[in-house]
């Protein structure tokens, strides 16, 4: 018994020292895909939720005219929520094609007289169809980054072929 509140004391202590050490007001960065922009506001999917934040002119915007749904960009919001730094990073490429093999997260699309080896990722959208449940001959409308990685995939038609 001794033993046991000995070993929780030092637990606590160690807790404490951690959590003494550890900034609570550090920023947050997230990268993401947007889902919307206007008015003021932007929506932001990033790996695990999705960011709404106000940019107004207390918000450093980088990079590009205008957002659209879809571009990578990089937020930075302050302890507070306020959206310190909006960057933008890559606008993606739009296909279609009919998809030829699921392999876990990647997907191989013929597009034209193509294929393409793209990258399901924490990030990716899907409309008309669930995360899961792309399968081989399904006909897609994807946007694509350099990077072989989807921002959204939109079914068109299953079993196309």
């Amino acid at each position: 018994m001794k033993y046991a509140r000995g070993i929780l004391a030092l637990l606590a202590m160690a807790s404490s020292i951690l959590l003494a050490t550890t900034p609570a007001t550090a920023d947050q960065t997230f990268y993401g895909v947007v889902e919307s922009y206007g008015n003021g506001e932007i929506v932001v999917r990033t790996a695990n939720s999705t960011g709404h934040w106000k940019v107004d002119g207390g918000t450093r915007v980088a990079g590009t005219e205008g957002f659209q749904p879809s571009d990578w960009v990089h937020v930075d919001v302050e302890p507070s929520g306020h959206l310190r730094a909006l960057t933008f990073e890559e606008r993606p490429t739009t296909f279609s094609g009919v998809v030829k093999t699921v392999s876990g997260a990647v997907l191989s699309v013929r597009s034209g007289e193509s294929t393409y080896q793209w990258n399901i990722v924490p990030t990716t959208g899907f409309h008309g169809v669930e995360k899961g449940q792309v399968a081989a001959k399904d006909e897609v409308l994807v946007r694509v980054y350099r990077n072989h990685n989807l921002a959204d995939l939109q079914l068109l038609k299953h079993n196309a072929t």
